[in-house]
């Protein structure tokens, strides 16, 4: 998170060439001021060796059991960390061991060693990121694990919030909010609470990307957070809403945000990104909505991403649509198999040097090549043959 100087916008309710509905109760902010820019979550997967293991998951599993059958659902555990406890659950579906401490939670696997996948899982506190911000909070946990006898190896960023907070002279209109939007995300749902709206929601509960607008200082005073209020240079009592894109894991790979750095590097060009192409709101004022003019608002909206790094236009690459290896492998056994039951083939390899020489008869090297440079382009990889890979 950036200190920042605030800025004072305004904007009229629609702009010139605007289509508006009759009869709609629509209202825009006309002034705004920006109060902050930062990460509200950081959920980062932890690769750990462990040098106490058996120990260590002995005093796991004991502390776990006792907290089952506490009333609470949690107990202490001294582990050498002040203040941390053991939870009666882990997180599923590969994590057995919960702990907390008041900064953070972190999972544990019941593995020694990482995998494909990591074996610790840690979620500081909102309160935590904006205090020490990512570089310290990764530090300190990573120190603590440290301590209870892990060496930690790669550190993997598996979701993140940013978000940006904005003083209105008024609140935001469901109305004016759906009249404006253009967003990638059919899904819109909307909390309102005695007819006033509270949070504006896009996107579908367990999608990769989701967008909430909604009133800060009114879930402030739900939650009990009021340290948030010393980030905000106004006196923040009313009428401080908040964009808040939430991502997880799948689209920040397809930003190539992997480690803590990445995310600090490109955050600035992730806003940018999000709140051009995913969702934003423009006015009605061209028949193509990719080229409708962004509402004054919003253009401030953008503007905030300035705070979290510096802007830089990042590449996506969808990889989403690569195909599941492994299932693929399942699927080339089965014909291979179809394949030997023809032939009266037991023996794998024999079967399988049959079946490469049969393929290669009906197989044209050329355009075989350049039929995998095409579906590696639409998979978004690379598309260099491995020995020019090799070569660099």
């Amino acid at each position: 998170m950036r200190r920042n100087k605030p800025w004072i916008g305004n904007e009229s309710s629609c702009g010139i060439g605007e289509s508006v509905t009759p009869n709609a109760q629509m209202s825009a902010p006309v002034k705004w001021q920006h109060q902050v820019s930062g990460f509200d979550t950081v959920d980062f997967g932890i690769y750990v060796n462990w040098n106490r293991w058996r120990k260590l998951e002995r005093d796991l599993s004991d502390s776990k059991a006792k907290a089952i059958h506490s009333r609470d659902d949690a107990c202490t555990i001294d582990l050498g960390i002040p203040n941390m406890l053991c939870r009666a659950t882990g997180k599923a579906p590969m994590y057995a061991f919960g702990l907390a401490t008041p900064r953070y939670k972190l999972w544990i696997a019941a593995r020694e060693e990482p995998n494909t996948y990591p074996n610790a899982y840690a979620s500081p506190s909102a309160q935590m990121l904006w205090e020490h911000g990512v570089e310290s909070t990764v530090r300190i946990i990573r120190d603590d694990i440290e301590a209870i006898g892990g060496d930690v190896g790669r550190v993997q960023i598996s979701r993140v919030d940013l978000c940006a907070d904005f003083k209105l002279d008024r609140g935001l209109n469901e109305q004016w909010l759906e009249h404006h939007r253009v967003s990638r995300a059919k899904k819109v749902s909307r909390h309102l609470e005695g007819g006033t709206l509270q949070t504006f929601h896009v996107g579908k509960g367990k999608a990769p990307v989701q967008l909430r607008i909604y009133d800060k200082t009114a879930e402030i005073e739900h939650s009990n957070k009021p340290w948030m209020r010393d980030y905000w240079p106004s006196d923040g009592k009313s009428n401080v809403w908040r964009v808040e894109y939430q991502l997880r894991r799948e689209i920040l790979k397809q930003f190539g945000i992997n480690t803590p750095n990445d995310l600090l590097s490109k955050a600035g060009g992730l806003w940018l990104n999000l709140t051009s192409a995913w969702f934003s709101l423009r006015l009605h004022d061209n028949e193509h909505t990719s080229r409708r003019t962004l509402c004054q608002f919003w253009q401030a909206v953008q503007q905030a991403g300035e705070h979290l790094a510096p802007t830089v236009e990042l590449q996506r690459f969808d990889t989403g649509k690569r195909i599941d290896l492994k299932r693929l492998l399942q699927q080339v056994l089965g014909y291979s198999k179809t394949f030997a039951a023809h032939r009266g083939l037991y023996d794998p390899d024999e079967a399988f040097t049959q079946l490469k020489d049969e393929v290669l008869k009906i197989t044209d090297t050329k355009s075989f090549s350049e039929s995998v440079r095409c579906k590696s382009i639409q998979l978004g990889i690379d598309s260099k043959p491995r020995s020019e890979a090799m070569d660099e």
